[in-house]
This record gives C-alpha cells, structure tokens and sequence, in this order.
C-alpha cells in the first residue's frame, strides 16, 4: 500500500475512534468516511436535552480538531442545524425481519436444526436501512447545505 494511503487509512481510523468514543444513547452517530452526524429530538418542555447536545458536540468537534491539529492537519468543520423531521414508518422496508421469521418458523417446524437456524440467522444481512431520524430532516438537509458550499457559507461573528 502507498504511504499516503496508509496515512490516510490512519487518519480515518483515529476519526472513527473517537466519534465512537464519543457516541451513546443520547448522541447516537452516523458516520461516513470523514463525516460524522449526531442527531437528537430536542425537548420542548426541557434545555437539558439541547444543552446536552450541544455539549457532546462541541466536545466531539474540539476532540477530533486537537487530534488534528497536533499532526499538522487541516483540522475539523462542524456544522450545527435545528429543523424539524417528518416521522414515518419504515414498515416494508426490513427484509431481515421476513428472513428472520423464516428461519424460526422453519426451526419451529422441525425442518431445520438449532445449528443451521443460529447458522443462517448469523448471515442475516440487510440489503437495505436508512437511519430514521435523518429521513425527511430538514436541519440535516440544511446542514448538508451549509457544508458543502465550504467556507464562504460559514456564518462568523
């Protein structure tokens, strides 16, 4: 392999770690490449879950720019939207659940064994998924903007 792949494939490690290490329950990520999103419903009856948010943002996006910086790269963008979503259903869309119900029926029946439904549920895959909070997200969508027209569209005081 190259040494700029190398260093590259470095690069994005160290990136995924940290998002990872910053992820929980309340600031779950999705991660692509050298991108990462955290999403959250915020509270209209709290600022706790948006204080809280933007606390493990900022602490994400300062991880990942100290990390950066310290090796002499370019750094981190972050890029904060509030919008609303549209919830919906992601009935029809899991094909998994149909296969995994095939296998248990099939066990249940009696035409397979224990060890070739764990076998075959093991291999389920899917073909697939979308993250659902970021499915008709209009802050997403308006993030998405903001970043791709780079520093000419960075809002600074």
């Amino acid at each position: 392999m190259h040494y700029k792949a190398s260093e590259a494939m470095e690069r994005l490690r160290r990136f995924h770690q940290t998002v990872a290490s910053h992820s929980v329950r309340y600031f779950p990520t999705l991660v692509m490449n050298d991108g990462a999103v955290a999403y959250r419903d915020l509270s209209l009856r709290s600022r706790a879950p948006t204080h809280d948010f933007l606390i493990r943002a900022w602490n994400l996006f300062n991880n990942i720019k100290l990390d950066e910086n310290g090796r002499g790269l370019p750094g981190a963008r972050v890029v904060l939207a509030t919008g609303f979503r549209m919830r919906g259903r992601r009935a029809g869309m899991d094909a998994t659940a149909r296969h995994f119900r095939s296998v248990m029926r099939r066990y249940q029946d009696g035409d397979i064994s224990a060890d070739e439904a764990i076998r075959e549920a093991t291999h389920i895959r899917k073909p697939f998924d979308i993250v659902p909070q970021l499915q008709a997200n209009f802050a997403f969508s308006k993030a998405y903007v903001a970043e791709s027209s780079g520093k000419k569209g960075a809002w600074e005081d």
